[in-house]
Parts: C-alpha cells; structure tokens; sequence
C-alpha cells in the first residue's frame, strides 16, 4: 500500500512541492496547462514511481542530486529531457518516470 498523490490539470499552471514530505508516488493528467513537481528535500521512497498522461501541456520534475532517474515515457510529437544519471548506484534511490506524452515536453531537472 503506498501513498500515490493523483494530480490532475487542465488549462491552468500548477506546483506542487513536497519538501520535508514522504513521496512514494504520483499519477499526473495534464491536459494544455503546465504542471511542476517539487520533490527536493522531500523523503522520497526508493523506487518510488510517477505516472504521467501529459498531452498539449508541459511538466518539470525537479529531484535532489543524489537521486537517479529512471524514464520509460513515451512521446508523440514531444520531448523529454532528463539531467540525471541513469545508471542506479547503491547508495542513491531512484525515482522512476513512466507514461506518454504527446505535443508537449518534460523537463526533469
């Protein structure tokens, strides 16, 4: 049973920050509007997974430096750019990021 945040936005812009917050999750709808995920100096559970539906919006993810990415995203007329290393080591947690994004662009960073 993990906690998954369920984060839904259309037409709009939207930040969400979990600092000093447990993350174990998110499942993310955003439909022409902007949305940004703040998980710095958050309590983010190792392996922890965002699930992303992004279609004519855009999104940033922003993670502390000791966390690895890990992206499956699918895009369709869109772009995806990760700053993070991918390669999982054993002393940092990794954050996965799966789902589809189409005419629109994710920023992790």
């Amino acid at each position: 049973g993990r906690q998954v945040n369920k984060i839904n936005v259309s037409f709009g812009k939207h930040l969400y920050e979990f600092g000093g917050q447990r993350f174990e999750g998110a499942e993310v709808q955003n439909s022409f509007g902007f949305t940004a995920l703040d998980l710095r100096n958050s309590d983010l559970m190792d392996g922890a997974v965002i699930d992303i539906e992004c279609s004519f919006g855009g999104m940033e993810i922003r993670v502390d430096k000791d966390v690895c990415v890990k992206s499956t995203v699918e895009t369709s007329f869109a772009g995806i750019e990760c700053k993070y290393d991918t390669t999982p080591m054993a002393s940092v947690k990794t954050l996965y990021v799966k789902g589809h994004c189409s005419f629109g662009g994710i920023e992790i960073k």
